[in-house]
């Protein structure tokens, strides 16, 4: 009858189900158990072995090292690193010894091709920790990987292991890389330090002034932000030619990167530029001029108190601060101001000073 072949699926239907839920269960304990002997495991490995490395590091010969199964060496790695992020000088070179004596640094090394991006990373990490120049050529390869956590941690390691040859790999790679922030790159680039970034600079932007329209647009919006990380005083002379492009963006950094450099004989320059139809710039300029204000300056810097741009007013005022001798005229500055946001920014300014 219908009615029994109905009754027989649903009880099918109630069996299947029940055995699904119960199949469920058991992977959800099967997991669990697995997670907690997985734990039980790590906890352990860091018991043995934490002593052992902080005694290596202080100096204990490294004899009678704790057993190590293969299946935990990323964990090793792991705390490895960790106790690396701490050390400086001769204990780093001990726990090295260390790794390099129990064949680590070749599964470090082999880390690096692993499908996993989890392993890549400790494999980069463990590198740039170890610091030997030998692993280069591993290294610079993972930094075009389309991952860019994996391309990044690629570009730390090349500069641990030589900041100046790095740079010459590394600045094509930063100028391209639109997954790459500007924090980052410059936060790799303070890393490397200004010897090694300055001579590419200066190659870049003369690769820019030469053919402006060859660089895309990314990579030229790029190297401006970078422009200022570098050593003003050797880039100034190529600075200097960025304000004959017109551009605001080039002629404000450039703006920005003269000031840094503190150089008199730009003083001019600052001024001409303080009315310059864009605000960015004229606010730069009022910032730059600061850097070597003198007192026949005053004049224009009052005029650009009263500028529309709130922040130009403000930069202006903190240059006329800067000037010797004007807190006991700031009465008399003051009166001769009309706009009273101009005024408010002048005593803020003086504010700042005594502060």
């Amino acid at each position: 009858m219908p009615s029994d072949a109905l009754l027989r699926f649903t009880l099918y239907c109630a069996v299947v189900v029940g055995m699904m839920a119960l199949a469920l269960l058991l992977q959800v304990l099967l997991l669990s158990t697995l997670t907690r002997r997985r734990q039980r495991h790590r906890a352990q490995l860091e018991i043995n072995w934490r002593p052992y490395l902080a005694g290596v590091a202080l100096g204990d010969a490294i004899t009678k090292a704790p057993a190590l199964a293969n299946a935990h060496r990323f964990w090793f790695l792991v705390l490895w690193c960790r106790m690396q992020r701490n050390l400086r000088g001769s204990p780093r070179d001990r726990l090295n010894t260390l790794l390099v004596h129990l064949g680590l640094d070749r599964f470090a090394m082999e880390a690096t091709r692993e499908a996993s991006a989890r392993k890549q990373l400790i494999g980069l990490t463990t590198l740039r920790y170890l610091g030997h120049f030998e692993h280069w050529r591993t290294v610079a390869d993972k930094v075009s990987d389309k991952n860019p956590i994996i391309a990044m941690a690629a570009a730390e390691t090349l500069v641990r292991l030589d900041p100046q040859q790095a740079m010459a790999v590394l600045m094509p790679v930063m100028l391209s890389r639109n997954d790459w922030s500007s924090v980052q790159v410059a936060t790799l680039l303070r890393s490397a330090g200004t010897a090694a970034l300055t001579a590419k600079l200066k190659l870049e932007l003369e690769k820019l002034l030469a053919a402006p329209d060859h660089q895309p647009a990314f990579a030229r919006r790029r190297l401006l932000k970078l422009l200022p990380l570098g050593d003003q005083a050797q880039l100034a002379p190529l600075i200097r030619r960025l304000l004959g492009t017109g551009e605001a963006e080039a002629v404000s950094v450039a703006l920005k990167c003269l000031g840094e450099n503190s150089d008199p004989r730009d003083r001019t320059v600052f001024i001409d530029h303080l009315s310059h139809p864009e605000s960015e710039v004229r606010g730069m300029a009022a910032e730059a001029l600061g850097s070597v204000v003198e007192a026949r300056d005053l004049e224009a810097l009052l005029e650009r108190v009263t500028d529309r741009d709130w922040w130009v007013r403000q930069q202006a005022a903190r240059a006329i601060a800067q000037i010797p001798g004007q807190r006991q005229r700031l009465d008399q500055l003051s009166e001769h101001i009309a706009d009273p946001y101009g005024r408010e920014a002048l005593v803020y300014a003086f504010s700042e000073r005594v502060s």
